[in-house]
């Protein structure tokens, strides 16, 4: 299983190199602001997308949750290059 040492500069968990170990079992759930802070983006924008349903999420009562797992897999399916 991967470090769960957090790097400075990192989002939620370390950097992405160390969250592809990381399986579809995989059940830690993140808040609307650490995918935020993991992408650099606001969390206006997470909450748009989510109510959009651009990026996986999943809704527990009111409140929205992200698997790691698929967050990292919908980054990987948006890769350029």
């Amino acid at each position: 299983m991967a470090s769960t040492r957090r790097h400075s500069n990192a989002g939620p968990g370390g950097c992405i190199e160390q969250w592809r170990d990381f399986s579809p079992h995989d059940e830690v759930l993140l808040t609307v602001t650490e995918v935020a802070h993991w992408l650099q983006l606001r969390p206006k924008t997470i909450y748009a997308w989510a109510a959009s349903r651009r990026i996986p999420c999943v809704r527990i009562g009111n409140r929205i949750r992200f698997r790691r797992y698929e967050v990292l897999r919908w980054i990987e399916a948006r890769k350029e290059g």
